[in-house]
């Protein structure tokens, strides 16, 4: 267990490694559907990841998604691509999302009949098919800044990755700003007060959705904050928001 020390910062997390994300894919070895009844799920999995509709799981035999409030998985595959992709942008995943592929009648025919795509904290998304084939998405930037940099609060003040602190992602400015209000008070204290502020903001907002700028308004300072599908929430001082979560000018 890791002890609280006064409110300043400490090292930011390292990013992964340039050119580890494409080092296996030239096996070209295609990814494969899974009977999920055939997956065992007591087993002890060797990742995990969630979202707001259910949990992905990663096996020996591979992969299986389980939706909240079921018992079973309700989708399964493997693939090698996807195993080395997960080890190498683990700490910057922020959802996953599996989309089954549905030919119109008017469309030419396609190999593809799923896709996987692990969205990153920088908006970067990667796709990867049934057919094995691997993109990288970037958002269409239309303002010259980039977007600002976030760091796990986990991170950032040496505390154990326990709910909430890993699951508060905050911008540079926004951390100075909490150490400027908060001083010496412990992390683990002064970031639940802000977290009980978020939590409340998003409760009372009839206008709250995910990916959607909210204002929060709490003892720390004034922010803008974005929850993600995963569950994690993205902390900016107001005016830093990347454009595309952006609902304040």
């Amino acid at each position: 267990m890791l002890k609280d020390s006064p409110l300043r910062r400490g090292p930011l997390p390292k990013p992964p490694k340039k050119g580890a994300l494409n080092q296996n894919h030239s096996k070209k070895q295609k990814m494969k559907k899974l009977d999920p009844n055939l997956i065992n799920m007591q087993q002890k999995a060797i990742g995990v990841v969630h979202n707001s509709h259910g949990t992905l799981y990663y096996f020996e035999e591979g992969f299986a998604y389980l939706p909240k409030g079921m018992t079973r998985p309700t989708f399964a595959f493997e693939s090698e691509f996807c195993e080395n992709l997960l080890d190498s942008i683990k700490r910057e995943l922020l959802d996953v999302q599996i989309l089954t592929i549905v030919r119109e009648e008017m469309s030419e025919e396609i190999e593809t009949d799923f896709e996987i795509r692990f969205v990153l904290r920088t908006g970067v998304i990667f796709m990867v098919t049934s057919g094995n084939d691997a993109y990288r998405m970037h958002p269409l930037v239309d303002e010259p800044n980039e977007d600002p940099k976030l760091s796990i609060a986990s991170d950032v003040w040496g505390i154990a990755h326990d709910p909430p602190y890993d699951q508060m992602i905050i911008s540079d400015d926004a951390i100075d700003r909490i150490c400027e209000n908060f001083g010496e008070m412990e992390p683990s204290r002064a970031l639940r007060h802000l977290w009980s502020d978020i939590q409340s903001a998003i409760e009372n907002s009839p206008y709250h959705d995910v990916h959607i700028e909210l204002s929060v308004e709490s003892s720390t300072g004034f922010f803008s904050i974005v929850e993600h599908l995963c569950g994690r929430v993205a902390i900016y001082l107001p005016g830093e928001v990347p454009q595309r979560f952006r609902v304040f000018e």
